[in-house]
């Protein structure tokens, strides 16, 4: 296991993914040697179903990706020579629900941003004018912020680089900052570095509850697609502001506008002159 998450690092993979493979197989193990059976490498496929009987309480999603991790795991064996066929490929992937988005309300967004201080200003308005990610507004660094072309160098999932270019408000909020180095968003316990993705999710998600919203930071993610897909109409554009590898992804916040279902409603429900 040690040798194939070292690989996996080498090979390029983020440290959120091989941490997320090291939890999946540990979980797989430990199961394994509580019912008698052998080691993770040594599974038949049929220990994976019963595996996958245990784990009826998770999500669908989480289950997909319990799965993934451990074809990841299980092809590197292959590929070794450890071991001679793939027992998981034999097992289906779960088939993920079609989830829509659901976007934070423009006066919800306003009245948190109108109540925040200068740094919860630039997370909120990160996530909601850029839609970036909780990780990636915790990676942005003050080397990646370029006023004199407005440009953000983000660095997204699995390590990826886009290049964003910068709103004129979300550039107020950035000047607003007194410190221009290291990281943009400064950890609260004073020491260097970055901050943990999840600390920054829940740094915002504390203050917007502390703000009477039930809302969460990842829905400004949301309203960004949302509005930039309802404004523009370019899907192939949003797709790249927002760092998705598919562009049918971005498809789903075309679905999500009650404005562009009654006109596309009212068009057709009428005879054409």
């Amino acid at each position: 296991m040690r040798s194939f998450l070292d690989e996996a690092r080498m090979r390029g993979l983020s440290d959120k993914t091989t941490y997320n493979c090291k939890l999946t197989l540990r979980r797989l193990g430990t199961w394994a040697a509580d019912t008698g059976r052998p080691p993770v490498l040594y599974l038949t496929t049929s220990d994976l179903i019963e595996w996958c009987k245990t784990q009826r309480h998770v999500l669908p999603q989480t289950m997909h990706g319990y799965l993934v991790q451990i074809r990841m795991f299980t092809a590197w064996a292959v590929t070794r020579g450890l071991l001679d066929t793939d027992p998981a490929l034999k097992i289906d992937l779960p088939k993920l629900p079609d989830r829509l988005p659901d976007p934070m309300p423009e006066h919800v967004y306003r009245d948190v941003m109108a109540g925040a201080d200068d740094d919860m200003r630039v997370i909120l308005g990160l996530a909601g004018f850029s839609g970036l990610r909780a990780c990636e507004i915790a990676w942005l660094a003050w080397s990646g912020v370029r006023f004199s072309d407005m440009r953000l160098r983000i660095l997204g999932k699995g390590s990826r680089e886009r290049i964003f270019p910068m709103s004129p408000d979300l550039g107020q909020l950035l000047t607003a900052l007194p410190v221009r180095s290291g990281p943009v968003v400064r950890r609260l316990d004073g020491q260097r570095g970055h901050n943990d993705p999840h600390t920054v999710s829940q740094r915002a998600n504390s203050y917007l509850h502390a703000m009477g919203s039930t809302w969460t930071l990842h829905k400004l993610r949301h309203r960004f697609g949302t509005v930039a897909l309802a404004q523009t109409g370019n899907l192939l554009a949003v797709a790249e502001l927002m760092g998705h590898r598919n562009p049918a992804t971005t498809q789903i916040y075309a679905r999500v506008s009650p404005d562009h279902l009654q006109a596309a409603a009212h068009a057709a429900g009428k005879f054409v002159a």
